[in-house]
């Protein structure tokens, strides 16, 4: 899905050893954290209000025991509302696109998906113009570990970026946070 753009956003910089996974969820906490809690929230008030005006009915789980019922209940809503919060988390943006929004929020430099992996000659022009993504980038995002600036590659990012760029616009997200 890529796109050529006068601007990017975000530089996303990485360390290739880290797991797919792992980078996954530090970049959906980042991208989607807020988004996802805002409908989140909306939707749990929505239930609340629809519930508290009987139109939303709450079903006695044990006749014989209110408490338990009550108690059940609730067990049943956190089991429930646990999965969908990380359902947002990991996936808002197809739920965007789910819901027919074609806006897109922002330009996203990852290069994985910016630069060619297959053909070699296009996969080192891009990588020669590396330094232009960078200049072109309004901030940078680090999935940063301990290996992280041990590697000249990522380094250079960096250098490139804060040679530009005023650190505040750099985020570092240790990634054992996610672990």
């Amino acid at each position: 899905l890529s796109s050529q753009a006068s601007h990017i956003d975000c530089f996303i910089s990485h360390n290739w050893r880290v797991k797919r996974w792992i980078k996954f969820l530090v970049l959906a906490f980042h991208f989607n954290l807020f988004p996802a809690s805002v409908i989140f929230g909306v939707l749990t008030i929505l239930g609340f209000c629809l519930t508290a005006s009987d139109c939303m009915p709450i079903r006695q789980l044990s006749e014989a025991h209110p408490l338990t019922g009550a108690v059940e209940a609730w067990w049943i809503g956190t089991v429930c509302t646990g999965p969908l919060f990380v359902l947002l988390v990991c996936n808002i943006h197809e739920c965007q696109w789910l819901f027919g929004s074609t806006r897109c929020s922002s330009t996203t430099f990852l290069d994985k998906t910016c630069i060619h992996q297959t053909d070699e000659q296009l996969q080192r022009r891009g990588i020669e113009k590396l330094g232009a993504f960078i200049m072109c980038s309004q901030r940078m995002v680090v999935c940063y570990t301990d290996l992280y600036l041990r590697k000249l590659w990522t380094v250079y990012e960096v250098a490139c970026f804060l040679c530009m760029h005023p650190i505040s616009h750099a985020k570092f997200i240790h990634t054992q946070y996610v672990m």
